[in-house]
């Protein structure tokens, strides 16, 4: 959409410094996102946006819905470069914007061609009525605006009824209308055109706003039914999970066998050169692994010893008090 608005700057000769423009726009999403409002409003451009079914019934295009014609896939196709040579001249772009109400506005020609176009009114009794009537009655409003009593409910609608005094003004004094009081009211029209874009601003984002909450809707629903979320379940879990995943990154390398720390079960040797004590204790360990390597063969022998047998054994062993 931002090329569009290049190609639509340079064609309608848009920029900061530049008159207000109002360009028309459907309701698509492309058409409120942030860089194309702020591209717009910089170079004074006014986005007014329709409903996509109201926009059809002012684009130029539509009124090829007058004529009955009879058109196949394949026929138009043929037909269509044809078409837009016929279409597209100047007699016919200024008829189709009058009829639409485009250009001169005509909010009666407008509002014929929207209920024409989503079926409040039959086609065939909008032909009937001739818009040439129509802007015979807006021209004797228009000559009478002197004695209307117009009150402006909008921005936008003083904006308008600024102008529109300010030109008959200039049209009636001529000459002898003060260029300050021009400028004023020149200035005054395009603060009200931007108050009247950014509350049109406003309301689109609300409209997005209330479309992302319906949304939700169905997700907000879920979570009531199933009561909610309890922040303290919540962390309690997340701290089971984080010790539990400490916990298998420590035990991970032992199992595996590679790790840096080497762990051995077994008898810790003293150093016998550390101390006397020392010397004296690996004797005593000694002599008592030479006891139960004797105790040993004596309780592994297959043969049967008597009481007697039992007392010869321990005498050699110990020693007897009478030797």
């Amino acid at each position: 959409m931002n090329e569009y608005l290049d190609h639509f700057f340079e064609y309608r000769n848009s920029g900061p410094t530049k008159p207000w423009t109002m360009l028309l726009l459907d309701g698509r999403t492309c058409h409120r996102r942030k860089e194309f409002l702020l591209k717009a409003e910089q170079n004074n451009i006014y986005l007014q946006v329709f409903p996509s079914h109201e926009t059809h019934a002012l684009q130029q295009l539509d009124a090829l819905r007058e004529l009955d014609y009879d058109y196949s896939i394949s026929s138009f196709f043929r037909d269509i470069s044809c078409l837009r040579k016929k279409a597209f001249k100047e007699k016919t772009i200024k008829s189709v914007c009058k009829k639409s109400g485009m250009w001169p506005i005509s909010c009666k020609n407008t509002i014929l061609s929207r209920s024409r176009y989503i079926g409040q009114q039959g086609k065939s009794n909008g032909r009937k009525r001739r818009y040439d009537e129509i802007e015979s009655e807006q021209l004797s409003q228009l000559t009478e605006f002197e004695l209307d009593n117009i009150q402006p409910g909008k921005n936008y609608e003083a904006a308008m009824l600024i102008k529109e005094v300010s030109i008959y003004n200039q049209e009636t004094l001529g000459s002898t209308f003060p260029a300050a009081y021009k400028e004023g009211s020149e200035a005054a029209h395009e603060l009200l055109l931007k108050a009247d874009h950014q509350e049109s601003q406003l309301a689109n984002l609300e409209a997005c706003v209330v479309e992302q909450r319906m949304h939700r809707t169905k997700a907000w629903k879920t979570v009531y039914r199933r009561g909610g979320i309890i922040v303290d379940q919540w962390k309690a879990r997340i701290s089971e999970k984080e010790r539990l995943e400490n916990a298998k990154a420590i035990r991970k390398p032992l199992e595996g066998g590679s790790s840096d720390i080497e762990i051995s079960f077994g008898s810790q040797y003293l150093d016998p050169v550390a101390s006397s004590f020392d010397s004296e204790c690996e004797m005593d360990d000694q002599n008592q692994d030479h006891l139960r390597a004797d105790i040993g063969s004596l309780a592994g022998s297959g043969r049967s010893t008597s009481p007697i047998d039992h007392t010869a054994n321990f005498k050699r062993l110990f020693g007897s008090d009478d030797t």
